[in-house]
């Protein structure tokens, strides 16, 4: 099969947040960069860093969705500024050789102009083509009125460490609802997945996926998803007569492509369901979308991609009704 490069989608800010779920995972910095020699990981580490802080701060909501959307935010435009000796001069603060940021002024001091920062990013007012020369930012703190910029005087020390996430509203309200049933630890409740059929060997990974922690490993759920879909038509179509409708060779099965072209057709009648069948066919066509046969090959087979909780979730959300049939084919 011949895959496309999702390379050049994996975000700079998405990337950073797959080296926080490693250290969240229990790994030392030192594990992470001796698991990637090939990437420069500091950079990201700081990346990490600053955007945390960028969340710390109090700004009205509408700006702190954009400044606390992963996949939005233009941390690029942030980056220019972070880089920057002047910049980082004028607010007091310097990183690290692995990245962290160190606090040389009073916190306080410090939030007065990185506040304006953040706020002229999140607003449009510093973009992709504004101040992207050190003279443009140099110019740009110049005119900064004094209410924006830090008594470097008042020395002080913080880290990272010392800012905490602001809540969103969407945040808010989800602590304020209260929900008849919590998202499951794994993809689903068995309840609403049942399971009637008689291999002991599905059931086995038919718990796991029920059971696995996405957030912590969503890769492997991932992958999983795509096996058990496979070895699930399989069974499938055998218990419903319809596997030699589909099978070309008499000493191996038909790959997970085949049995889908064969679902979303005519041809398969145990599935009359059409809204079923268009799914198997996105999961075939849709190459781009978290759910599709392509994007779950390249978690197997491209060393450049992974997947995040919300991917899997979004995958699992589209191919749990043809899933649910394939569990409980009628007799």
């Amino acid at each position: 099969m011949l895959f496309r490069s999702f390379r050049r989608t994996w975000k700079p800010l998405r990337q950073a947040y797959f080296y926080k779920r490693q250290l969240d995972n229990g790994k030392t910095l030192d594990e992470i960069m001796q698991e990637f020699p090939e990437q420069n990981i500091p950079p990201f580490i700081k990346m990490l860093e600053v955007h945390h802080i960028a969340k710390s701060i109090d700004v009205n909501e509408s700006l702190k969705e954009k400044i606390h959307d992963d996949r939005g935010f233009p941390i690029t435009t942030l980056e220019r500024f972070y880089k920057d000796k002047t910049v980082t001069t004028f607010l007091g603060v310097e990183f690290d050789e692995f990245g962290k940021i160190i606090g040389k002024v009073d916190k306080k001091e410090f939030e007065k102009g990185f506040k304006k920062i953040i706020e002229d990013i999140a607003t449009g007012a510093i973009n992709s083509r504004k101040f992207n020369s050190a003279d443009e930012r140099e110019a740009y703190l110049e005119k900064l009125p004094d209410q924006f910029r830090p008594d470097l005087t008042k020395k002080g020390k913080f880290t990272s460490s010392d800012f905490k996430i602001q809540p969103t509203t969407e945040v808010k309200e989800k602590k304020k609802s209260k929900q008849s049933k919590k998202i499951p630890k794994g993809l689903f409740f068995q309840a609403d997945v049942p399971y009637n059929l008689s291999s002991t060997s599905l059931r086995i990974v038919y718990n796991e996926l029920k059971d696995i922690n996405v957030g912590d490993f969503p890769n492997a759920t991932h992958d999983l998803i795509r096996s058990f879909l496979e070895c699930a038509l399989v069974y499938y179509l055998k218990e419903t007569k319809e596997y030699e409708l589909v099978a070309k060779h008499s000493s191996h099965n038909p790959n997970l492509s085949e049995m889908l072209t064969f679902v979303a057709s005519s041809n398969c009648k145990s599935i009359n369901d059409n809204n079923v069948k268009q799914v198997a066919n996105q999961i075939k066509a849709d190459w781009a979308s978290s759910y599709s046969l392509e994007r779950m090959n390249m978690i197997k087979h491209n060393e450049n991609w992974v997947s995040s909780e919300k991917d899997v979730r979004s995958a699992w959300g589209k191919v749990e009704s043809l899933i649910k049939i394939l569990l409980n084919p009628k007799k």
